[in-house]
This record gives structure tokens, sequence and C-alpha cells, in this order.
């Protein structure tokens, strides 16, 4: 199964969620992440995948599991020693198919794959093959993306074929909007103001990550008050405040300004509470 949607829209934060769950229900979890450098770092997501399950399992002992030699050393090389060989998507894609059945076995294995659209062709030609043929284990495999590239080209084949399924997430609307900045204030017996719910709507455009962000700016540089009335808006409202990575990500630092964008009047700042969520 894949998510699919732009930056803070609430992928990552699905995925964790998935994590969670399968912790509570004593799933074996590998989880791996591309960057902006996973085109040149071949196999960066899996390998990180691979290698945060074993450590999870630090007593476990998989070097002498019949057939991963191969496919463990070209995954983690240095970690693993094994025969040389030709890695291929085939090889690769069954290496993380046999780990999880000799190690999860009944319990079941929850591989999550993030920002595939940054993840080079050699994995996503893994993701391919593991989508195809996840079926024959207990194995459910979660990928991450943004709506763009040759990613979005494969979820579109593979849901097409019915290996895989996909859900695009959506801008929240103005009524979720309200909701989560409710959710957020977590204080049911205070109300918020409409003045509070319409600015962070008209600037986070239904992105729950900035919904947060806007919130959190807001509240630290005493911009939002509580009073009897409720969550309320201090009078002398500065420039809100946006984590500059996530602005560079969008394209904002161009557009601030501009007329008519729901963006202006946000201030750009490098926030420690800027946490790379999706």
């Amino acid at each position: 199964m894949f998510l699919v949607g732009e930056p803070g829209i609430g992928k990552s934060r699905l995925a964790d969620e998935a994590i969670a769950e399968a912790g509570r229900r004593d799933l074996w979890v590998l989880s791996g992440r591309a960057s902006a450098t996973g085109r040149a770092v071949p196999y960066q997501s899996l390998s990180g995948a691979v290698l945060s399950g074993l450590r999870s399992r630090p007593r476990l002992d998989v070097s002498e599991t019949p057939g991963l030699q191969a496919g463990l050393a070209t995954l983690l090389p240095g970690f693993f020693e094994g025969p040389a060989v030709e890695p291929s998507p085939v090889l690769l894609g069954e290496t993380v198919l046999r780990l999880v059945s000799a190690v999860a076995g009944r319990e079941g294995a929850l591989v999550v794959l993030e920002d595939l659209h940054w993840a080079c062709g050699d994995t996503l030609a893994v993701t391919e093959y593991l989508a195809d043929n996840a079926a024959t284990e207990r194995l459910l495999v979660l990928g991450t993306l943004r709506p763009e590239g040759a990613a979005l080209d494969l979820v579109d084949a593979l849901d097409r074929r019915g290996s895989a399924t996909f859900r695009t997430l959506e801008p929240l609307s103005h009524a979720e909007t309200g909701e989560m900045v409710a959710a957020c204030l977590a204080d049911r017996d205070r109300p918020v103001s409409d003045a509070v719910t319409a600015l962070i709507d008209a600037r986070a455009e239904g992105l729950p990550f900035l919904v947060e962000e806007l919130l959190a700016g807001l509240s630290t540089r005493g911009r939002l008050v509580a009073s009897e009335a409720g969550w309320e808006l201090s009078s002398d409202l500065d420039p809100v405040d946006v984590p500059l990575s996530f602005a560079q990500t969008r394209g904002r630092a161009a557009r601030a300004g501009a007329r008519g964008d729901p963006g202006a009047g946000l201030r750009l700042v490098a926030s420690p509470l800027d946490r790379g969520r999706e």
C-alpha cells in the first residue's frame, strides 16, 4: 500500500501510526527512508529498513540463514559477508521476503519505505518485486511518496495490475482545519476564536504540518493567548513563523508576499519544531 501526497500532508504521520500499531500487535517492523541523495545511494531506504529491523532484535543472528547471505551482503556491505553476485531486484526482493519469513514467522512484519520519490531506480525495482510477491508472506509493505516522477508511475502500474493499492491524501477542508486547531490546543473547555481558525485556515493551505507549525509559532511568540472567552489572537499580530526548510521545499521563498498568495505575511525561520515530517 502506498500513501501519496505533497509535503506536509501527513504521509509520515500516518506511517508512524502504522508503525505504532504494528508494535502494539508485536509485528516485526523494518523502516527506512530515502533522502534527496537517494538516487546516488544504492538501496538507501531498503538498507535502512533492514538495519532498523535487525537493530530492533539485537540477539538475532541471520548470518547463517540459508539463501540470505548474498542479498544481505549487497544491501549491507561491511555488516555481512557473502558471495560476489550481480545484484538484481529478484535477489534483493527475495532476500527481504525470506528474511521476514525466517524472523517474523506467524506474527508477520511491516516494511515501511518512506520518500520513494527520492529512491534510486534499483530500489523502485525491488519495491515492485516486493509488491508483486508480498502476498505470499505475512507482510505489509507501506510506501510513501510525493505525486511525481518514476515512483508515482510505478505505483500507478502496481495499482492497475492489482499488486498494490494507494491513497492520495488531500488537504484539510475548512471544517477539518478547525477540528485540527481545536485538537492541537487540547482544551475542550476553552473555545477557539473564529479569528484564530481563519488565520490558520488561510495560511496553512490545508496542510496538517503547517497547522501545527503555525500554531506553535503563534504560541511561542505570545500571539496566541488564552482569555476567559477562549483562545484568541493578540492585537499586535506579527508575521507567522514557517520552518525555512519546509518553505524551501514548497518553493514558498519565491512566492512569499506575492499578490493573492495565502502565504503572504509568513516569516521564514529555521524552526526547532521542524522535524522533517511529511
